[in-house]
């Protein structure tokens, strides 16, 4: 939900004029989106590793 909350606003306030440039700042705000979703998906996983050992590290201190 939060991923779309930037296009779904920009929608929304956009809404009340409807020309092919605020449509078209609309879309490219929604790709941008989708784009920053997917690379920060990318990043997340290249780094899964190195967190899981962090929260493996957090833990044993727990004990």
């Amino acid at each position: 939900m939060a991923t779309v909350l930037p296009s779904a606003l920009m929608l929304f306030f956009l809404l009340r004029i409807i020309t092919p440039l605020t449509m078209g700042a609309v879309i490219a705000v929604a790709l941008v989106n989708v784009g920053g979703s997917w690379l920060g998906g990318k990043l997340l996983d290249a780094r899964m590793p190195k967190i899981l050992a962090t929260l493996d590290d957090f833990a044993s201190l727990q004990q």
